[in-house]
């Protein structure tokens, strides 16, 4: 738990030091986590990421930093060597709230095109095919444009888990119920991954999605090389 390593790091770091947590939690948590460092002199900076573990050995991440702007501008140079974007956003849990943003478009362009290939495909539409109509339709989106192509390779070495998505799904939830908004599809892509995890998918990696849309609609992606 960050909480942990929190207290644990206050009680031996020099005042003024910064604690730099690169993960995705919830923004109400990180600052209270950021009040509570303040209160012993020390400063909390949010950088959760994206572009996983390829982003990460290409140092091609990029930063949703959530902070005050001193301690973000002497973290700046590090995220700069790791990553091709650092964005600040604002005060600590802006930066975990872009996150969440971000990861809810990920997460509903990837099952949202699973979804609709798979009833392309029932309805006897080549699965490759109807790729191509949506590529040139005006329909598309980063799923389709590149991800779609791997679908044919399954068992990737987990580099981002279907729990670790659950895990995040459900913090978009919180961070739409803190909002007092309705958010049905945050509420829908949180049902889909967790029926994954249930499925006994949660240790595989987030590519192997589609295996948990052939389980649950009972339609076979099969996606035939590029013409």
């Amino acid at each position: 738990m960050v909480a942990d390593v929190v207290v644990a790091w206050a009680a031996e770091a020099a005042a003024g030091s910064i604690l730099l947590d690169l993960s995705t939690s919830s923004p109400a948590g990180n600052r209270a986590l950021a009040e509570r460092l303040a209160g012993t002199g020390h400063h909390f900076v949010e950088a959760p990421l994206t572009g996983g573990a390829v982003g990460a050995r290409q140092r091609s991440l990029v930063f949703m930093v959530g902070g005050d702007a001193e301690p973000v501008d002497r973290c700046r140079p590090l995220l700069e060597q790791l990553g091709r974007a650092t964005f600040h956003l604002g005060a600590v849990g802006a930066g975990t709230t872009m996150k969440l943003v971000n990861s809810l478009l990920a997460f509903t362009c990837t099952w949202a095109s699973l979804e609709g290939l798979s009833l392309a495909a029932a309805g006897g539409v080549d699965v490759r095919t109807a790729v191509d109509v949506v590529r040139t339709g005006g329909a598309s989106n980063f799923f389709i444009d590149r991800a779609v192509e791997g679908i044919v390779e399954r068992g990737r070495p987990p580099q981002f888990s279907l729990a670790l998505a659950a895990k995040d799904a459900r913090l978009i939830e919180e961070l739409a119920e803190a909002a007092g908004m309705t958010a049905p599809v945050a509420a829908a892509i949180s049902g889909v991954l967790a029926d994954a995890v249930a499925r006994g998918l949660g240790d595989r990696d987030w590519s192997d999605l589609v295996v948990a849309a052939e389980a649950s609609t009972g339609v076979d992606l099969i996606l035939g090389p590029a013409g």
